[in-house]
């Protein structure tokens, strides 16, 4: 064998000796998770997409760790009130932008919402405490996206619904929701 076989074949040992480098899309990696991905879901971009996105019920611990990364990589937050979801985005240093999306004025929001979407950002809904769509408007806000092709996707976590079924000692595999009892006092004697 010529001295610049051997050299060759020493070469390709050593080179197929070496551990082959790990890319970031090695699902295999241990630190790998495809939500960490700014606009991510699962393995691929999306775009136009509305998060429901549950928050805390008076304990910082109730928001979940996805929660958070999707409230930091979405173009805007719409919210039932700026400043109970300002004072939260500040707890959790989060600075996205937030807009007030409430029964008051969503049927004048939801255009503008639907607009921005189809230009392929994406927004989040989180109510002042727990899940979305409880007892306030996102439901209308959710169907009307489902209607133009909008892809919904549910960030799940605390929900005022489930704690008070939970804790209230009542069988739970059958159970009825009729709403929230109303503020005043008149209103709440006349159901």
């Amino acid at each position: 064998m010529a001295t610049s076989d051997r050299e060759k074949t020493s070469q390709h040992k050593k080179k197929a000796a070496r551990p082959a480098s790990k890319t970031q899309s090695d699902s295999t990696t241990p630190d790998h998770n495809p939500d960490e991905s700014t606009k991510a879901v699962g393995n691929s971009p999306e775009t136009s997409v509305l998060y429901i996105v549950a928050t805390p019920i008076g304990h910082m611990g109730d928001m979940t760790k996805r929660a958070c990364q999707i409230l930091t990589s979405v173009d805007a937050v719409l919210c039932e009130d700026t400043r109970v979801t300002g004072m939260l985005m500040k707890r959790l240093g989060l600075s996205t932008p937030l807009m007030a999306y409430h029964e008051h004025n969503a049927h004048r929001v939801r255009p503008h919402i639907l607009e921005r979407l189809q230009r392929g950002q994406q927004i989040a809904l989180v109510s002042d405490a727990g899940t979305p769509l409880i007892s306030d408007p996102g439901y209308k806000l959710v169907q009307s996206m489902t209607q133009h092709g909008i892809k919904i996707v549910p960030i799940p976590g605390a929900c005022a619904l489930v704690a008070a079924l939970m804790s209230a000692g009542q069988p739970t595999d059958r159970f009825l929701f009729a709403g929230f009892l109303p503020t005043r006092q008149k209103a709440r004697c006349d159901i």
